[in-house]
């Protein structure tokens, strides 16, 4: 469709609303950090522009990062990976720690996780992402793109694609689809709060000497999460309904100043949020937690003292 070739590997822009071809290159693995490099160095480099975003299009699978590429048996970008490709492209064309991208996007499944903001934090203003699973069609570039053309504020064209995401599915898909709008630069003070708090959620229940079967329980039962019947597998849960639910069981709850933290911290870092009637208590981030012996592992994270909860009282 649209004359891209599956042969080779294909750069475009868009011109009087058509793609032009730019280059041909031989076939490359988009589950390389290399690739994802060369690409990222080509478009700052050909297209030099005040602002630059970089969506990823592609499956997703939160912690077990993004872009399978089938062509080389599902390879995929981890977060870690997708880092090491940021820092190089900025070295190699001249950009600063100052001169971020304005926006990074990810038109895929699961990917609305803290884990997935701090590896790309330092990178960009603003990060879009869906905590659900994406239904096929993906984000809808009809319903944004002449905002982008007509050069509006950057948070306007962001709600745009949320808002469009969200109406289109609505209508033509599902309705239990969620897509949000995270301020990259409010990320530090959220994390710091977030990993104070679950320092003291870790103490709280080694203190009363709960079992990680009822922590596990507890979480796989109250807790708002996603990925339908791989829900158990992702691990994926709203960050709110997750302190919500814990704060209010007295079993559990840390108490003290450090959940309203974390919600102060966590209004400042969601710039907008929207979601289908089916999305229930969605709120616009994820964190990761293995309730099960079959959930996937952490790979990639700097939240060290959620991590260690996680190995305490779930799966990791």
């Amino acid at each position: 469709k649209y004359g891209i070739s599956s042969s080779y590997t294909g750069r475009y822009h868009v011109e009087n609303k058509s793609l032009v071809l730019d280059e041909q290159l031989p076939k490359a693995n988009f589950g390389s950090s290399n690739t994802l490099q060369e690409c990222l160095e080509w478009g700052i480099n050909k297209y030099p522009a005040e602002k630059t975003g970089l969506i990823l299009w592609n499956h997703g699978g939160g912690m077990d990062g993004v872009c399978y590429d089938e062509n080389y048996r599902d390879d995929c970008l981890y977060h870690n990976e997708i880092k090491v490709a940021l820092e190089e492209a900025f070295k190699n064309t001249g950009r600063s720690s100052q001169d971020k991208l304005e926006f990074i996007g990810y038109d895929a499944c699961l990917m609305a996780l803290q884990d997935s903001e701090e590896y790309i934090s330092q990178f960009c203003n603003y990060f879009v992402s869906s905590q659900e699973v994406e239904s096929g069609y993906g984000w809808d570039y009809d319903t944004w793109l002449d905002d982008l053309y007509a050069k509006k504020p950057t948070v306007d064209i962001l709600k745009a694609i949320v808002d469009g995401f969200i109406k289109d599915n609505d209508k033509y898909y599902s309705n239990d689809q969620t897509l949000s709008v995270i301020n990259s630069n409010a990320f530090e003070s959220y994390r710091n709060a977030f990993e104070t708090y679950a320092e003291q959620l870790n103490n709280k229940l080694t203190d009363y000497q709960i079992s990680r079967d009822t922590f596990t329980k507890f979480v796989s039962q109250n807790i708002k999460s996603y990925a339908g019947e791989d829900a158990r597998y992702y691990g994926s849960l709203d960050v709110v309904d997750f302190i919500n639910q814990v704060e209010t069981n007295s079993l559990f709850s840390v108490g003290g100043n450090y959940a309203s933290d974390v919600m102060d911290a966590f209004k400042n870092l969601v710039v907008y949020e929207n979601h289908g009637k089916a999305a229930g208590n969605s709120n616009g981030l994820n964190l990761f937690f293995p309730w099960s012996n079959n959930t996937c592992g952490y790979r990639t994270t700097n939240f060290t003292k959620w991590k260690s909860l996680c190995k305490t009282f779930g799966y990791a």
